[in-house]
């Protein structure tokens, strides 16, 4: 007898990812009737995933009164939170995760899979208190662990999104001609990267996140120049002129904020917390066969 996965995110990276992996995946597509749970239900995403034998129905984490139907008879449940890059965004993103949490041990669920962050602010000592979208992630996190239902926790890297155009550290225009990634951050600074389109479902299926590999800031420039055929490079921009670099590019001082604190975190504390490069080791090698996992050159292929 199948069982039912209910995927929240179903028509976006981490959620539509897994629907994808398990919809190719013989013995999974065997082992779980899938449900996708969407706030857009009449979405073009969403129709398509029907197309495929998805059930798609109506939920909302804004919205706890729609949880209940969405998650009827649910054996797994994946639930992630959509970061929001202003002032409620913390208090609201807590309160999504609890919602669907509170749902899943109501509906009987047995398990439940969350995607999570580090909590900086603890991680920091308080120094970097404004990177919400993890914090909030984390504290979702806590609240699950104390609920009377199974759970296991997918931590993902940094996504290589943000490097691509529209992501905060897209190489921009130095107006010579070149292309520069601006940030407060040190060239040095690592950050573990992890496309969640392509390769979420592998790893939400092992229940364990390991990004295919850790760069510095500085070698995803040079990656980024020798893949596109542009002069890329990276500037360290000094914290008050990047301030008002991203007040020019119609930010918001909260998003500002967040953007900033993030940056500086990963050069001071590390991406997971201090010793990243040793917690992506053992996932790696906990894995195994990653041959599937795309990584940043073979991503940057599929999209330049």
């Amino acid at each position: 007898m199948t069982k039912a996965l209910a995927v929240f995110g179903a028509t976006g990276h981490q959620g539509g990812s897994l629907i994808d992996y398990i919809l190719t995946s013989p013995e999974l597509s065997e082992q779980y009737t899938l449900r996708a749970i969407t706030r857009t239900p009449e979405s073009a995403p969403a129709i398509s995933l029907q197309k495929q034998g998805v059930k798609v129905v109506f939920g909302d984490a804004d919205i706890p009164d729609s949880l209940p139907r969405a998650l009827e008879g649910a054996n797994t449940v994946f639930l992630l939170t959509s970061s929001i890059w202003d002032a409620t965004g913390r208090s609201r993103e807590i309160a999504q995760g609890r919602a669907i949490a509170d749902a899943s041990v109501a509906a009987g669920a047995p398990y439940l899979i969350f995607s999570t962050l580090p909590n900086v602010s603890e991680i920091s000592g308080g120094k970097y208190r404004n990177v919400d979208h993890f914090d909030a992630k984390a504290e979702v996190e806590k609240y699950i662990r104390t609920l009377p239902i199974g759970s296991s926790f997918f931590q993902p890297a940094a996504f290589m999104q943000n490097f691509a155009a529209g992501g905060g550290l897209h190489p921009q225009p130095a107006g010579d001609g070149t292309f520069a990634i601006r940030s407060p951050a040190s060239p040095s600074t690592l950050i573990p990267l992890f496309d969640p389109v392509s390769s979420s479902g592998f790893f939400i299926t092992k229940i364990l996140a390991d990004p295919e590999e850790i760069l510095s800031l500085e070698q995803i420039a040079e990656v980024i120049a020798r893949k596109s055929g542009k002069k890329v490079a990276y500037h360290k921009v000094e914290e008050v002129p990047h301030r008002r670099e991203m007040t020019v590019w119609g930010m918001s001082s909260h998003a500002i904020d967040t953007a900033t604190e993030m940056l500086l975190y990963y050069e001071t504390f590390g991406y997971y917390r201090p010793g990243t490069e040793k917690v992506a080791e053992a996932a790696r090698q906990s894995v195994g066969d990653r041959s599937c996992v795309l990584g940043f050159e073979g991503w940057l292929e599929r999209i330049l």
